[in-house]
């Protein structure tokens, strides 16, 4: 569940189906630890093992201002059901039945009080045919649905635990973590490299690992030295024959 402003919520439920399905990053666990699925602390506990990656979907601090991410445990399914109202029409629900449709627990009047909704897969609603505009919005006709559907548990782990990578996806970091294993390098190095942190002397295999692809590359040869720059959203890496020569 997640709370946003009710005229951000409904933009984006109409104007970009899948808005709600997009992860905030990934997280890998660095050591065993238990998560929670009733906020940091909250609920019955839950092992989760050392060096996997879960998606990331939330996060918050604790009492002693600690920072946790909700994360997705794909291989722990919940079955959720009830009734709740959409501001989508049911045409607009029907034309694709794998779009997140977030579902409001009762008709929302007070856009400053948005309450906490339920994504759910429109494959898994059933119209009620039962309407209501709104008094507020009047753009809006909510509509009655009632939902059964399973999700990925939602769980609540401790920042410290692991690696977070903010906009980059569970593949990117399971694929690198895997490269790199098979590689077999140093454990300092794997977990600097899976954080996302380059140093000089590095090789351009191990910036992609970091960071992924670069947006665009550059080449230039000077004498006998190949020079070769790389540009990031936010940084720019040189090399000098292949390796890192510095970062801006």
């Amino acid at each position: 569940m997640k709370r946003l402003p009710i005229l951000l919520l409904i933009g984006l439920t109409l104007a970009w189906p899948s808005a709600f399905a997009e992860e905030l990053g990934a997280f890998f666990t660095k050591v065993n630890t238990y998560t929670y699925p009733n906020g940091p602390g909250g609920g019955q506990r839950v092992l989760i093992r050392a060096r996997k990656v879960f998606a990331i979907v939330n996060l918050t601090t604790d009492e002693s201002n600690r920072l946790w991410y909700q994360i997705l445990e794909p291989r722990k399914m919940r079955r959720i059901e009830g009734e709740g109202w959409t501001p989508l029409a049911p045409h607009e629900v029907l034309a694709d039945r794998e779009r997140i449709v977030e579902i409001f627990p009762e008709i929302l009047e007070n856009p400053d009080r948005a309450p906490a909704t339920i994504p759910v897969r429109a494959g898994d609603l059933e119209m009620l045919s039962i309407t209501a505009p709104s008094r507020t919005l009047p753009q809006i006709t909510w509509q009655k649905v009632r939902y059964k559907t399973r999700e990925p548990l939602r769980l609540w782990i401790r920042a410290a635990t692991g690696i977070a990578r903010p906009a980059k996806s569970v593949y990117f970091l399971t694929h690198t973590y895997e490269e790199m294993v098979s590689r077999t390098l140093p454990r300092e190095k794997l977990d600097r490299l899976l954080s996302g942190v380059i140093r000089v002397g590095d090789t351009t295999l191990e910036v992609e690992w970091a960071l992924g692809k670069p947006l665009r590359i550059q080449d230039e040869t000077i004498l006998t030295a190949t020079r070769t720059t790389w540009h990031y959203p936010s940084i720019v890496v040189q090399f000098k024959n292949q390796l890192v020569e510095q970062v801006n």
